[in-house]
């Protein structure tokens, strides 16, 4: 087969979340053991993303790594050489093709919950599609651990006709994030030369479990450092919630809970103890290791901003900066996707998050080119009051679907 450089080789990925959970694990210890290894492998590539996110945007921050790792990973999957073996460095990812794809499998398939939403029950939604140049030929072993492993679908596309693909593609992406991610794919990239486009949305939605009572929100002042400050709108409530002070990292954290009938979902928020601490926190969150926190049950007076985040990330400048560089040049092998000399020229995401009494709305798009126990407690209410920027995660069962920063809620 004739060698063919592609210019773009593109990968979307697209994330919402309103407040979701997680089902159940992996249904026996083989299966469990690639579900536990991809997790952890998931989560070590989102503090360290983040690490460059942190570094290289200002202000407010949400992005999701779980979106990102997806199409990297399938990238991964059709890569070799060097290429593969920066892919599997960055992503943290098991040496074995058979355990990423049996693990990415059952994240595809554990993680997203019932699209029956009663009673504002957590619901999370993972959606991959390949779009292809019509007559571009993938390998077939590529095309099978995309369909039957990281359920994808596959739709031929004439790229030529530019505008039009990039209108397809990015109506599907609105769909699959209940609008809230619109014109994902600028004008521009894709072209003639686009051969292959891998798409991934998340859709996370759902309510608080303990709602704050809107007839509670105040205006408050935000400090935005010791010396700047602003006025927001302040959410009050008083929950028994999962607490832990931090003292080695001079912080506190607090989970609040969404609705969630089958899994634990929620919003972890650590609030350094300084109005300026924000930046040391963020330094330091590669040494906090999620499972090991201890938390305990506290009535807790909570104080959080409302907030809404937009953004978009360049995750191919910043995967670059972690290690991947032969994927985006002459020097890239993705010779198990295609006999065709493939290159990746972009990688983008852009994406959503929305904070409000009733609960969390976040969605996030990325483009690669080429129960707690009840106990009596009688210690006096804890003050968490988030009035100062803090870190947010939206977790699922210990997976970072999405995570960022609050700077200035008014952004």
């Amino acid at each position: 087969m004739a060698t063919e450089r592609m210019k773009t080789f593109t990968f979307f990925i697209l994330g919402v979340a309103y407040a979701a959970a997680q089902t159940g694990c992996a249904p026996n210890s083989q299966e469990d053991r690639s579900y536990r290894k991809v997790v952890a492998a998931l989560d070590a590539f989102a503090i360290n993303l983040y690490q460059e996110v942190r570094s290289e945007e200002a202000g407010n921050v949400v992005v999701s790594p779980l979106s990102a790792a997806v199409v990297l990973a399938l990238t991964w999957i059709g890569a070799n050489g060097r290429t593969a073996q920066q892919l599997g460095d960055v992503l943290h990812l098991p040496l074995s093709r058979m355990i990423v794809a049996e693990g990415f499998r059952l994240v595809m398939d554990t993680l997203p919950t019932s699209n029956n939403q009663s009673d504002g029950e957590a619901l999370l939604q993972l959606a991959n599609r390949i779009y292809i140049q019509n007559g571009f030929d993938i390998n077939q072993t590529f095309s099978e651990v995309a369909v039957e492993d990281f359920r994808s679908g596959v739709e031929a596309l004439n790229f030529a006709e530019s505008e039009n693909a990039r209108n397809l593609i990015n109506q599907w992406l609105a769909n699959n994030t209940n609008d809230k991610i619109l014109d994902a794919i600028p004008p521009g990239v894709i072209t003639a030369a686009t051969r292959l486009i891998l798409v991934n949305t998340v859709l996370f939605s759902a309510m608080w479990l303990h709602q704050f009572p809107k007839s509670a929100t105040t205006n408050e002042t935000f400090h935005l450092s010791e010396t700047e400050q602003d006025n927001v709108s302040m959410m009050h409530g008083s929950f028994m919630l999962e607490y832990s002070n931090l003292p080695e990292f001079n912080a506190k954290a607090v989970k609040l809970p969404y609705r969630s009938a089958d899994s634990e979902s929620y919003m972890l928020i650590l609030l350094p103890n300084s109005v300026e601490g924000l930046e040391t926190l963020e330094r330091n969150l590669g040494q906090l290791y999620m499972p090991s926190l201890q938390f305990a049950p506290r009535q807790v007076k909570v104080h959080l901003p409302c907030f809404s985040i937009e953004k978009r990330i360049p995750i191919d400048k910043l995967v670059q900066q972690l290690g991947i560089t032969t994927l985006f040049g002459a020097q890239a092998d993705l010779s198990g996707i295609s006999y065709a000399s493939l290159s990746v020229s972009n990688v983008m995401q852009k994406a959503y998050i929305r904070v409000d009494e009733n609960g969390t709305e976040a969605a996030a798009a990325t483009v690669l080119i080429a129960g707690v126990t009840s106990v009596v407690i009688n210690d006096p209410p804890i003050e968490f009051k988030a009035d100062h920027p803090f870190l947010y995660l939206l977790m699922v069962d210990y997976n970072i679907i999405f995570m960022g920063r609050v700077v200035n809620p008014n952004e």
